[in-house]
């Protein structure tokens, strides 16, 4: 997948064809499925639980991850370190 560079700061560039035959700068991205999506962001959260805690989250905690709306992305920037991760801390 080819995404526009200014979406995908840090990302490789390669050199692509549109399908209009002009070649331009594009960014490598990668789509992944969403249960693979969400079994990586439960990985990270029992192990960020893990490791604040000292006990294992329980095996029926249901972790799914997803994108908040801007609306609240913007309410956590006014929390103490200015992102949500430093505020639920």
């Amino acid at each position: 997948m080819m995404v526009p560079p200014e979406q995908s700061v840090g990302a490789a560039r390669i050199k692509a064809r549109t399908s209009t035959g002009l070649v331009v700068d594009a960014a490598v991205a990668f789509r992944f499925r969403r249960e693979d999506f969400d079994a990586v962001a439960g990985k990270f959260v029992r192990g960020l639980h893990y490791h604040r805690t000292g006990t294992p989250l329980p095996v029926t905690s249901k972790v799914i991850a997803f994108d908040p709306p801007p609306e609240v992305m913007k309410e956590a920037a006014q929390l103490p370190g200015g992102s949500l991760s430093d505020g639920l801390l």
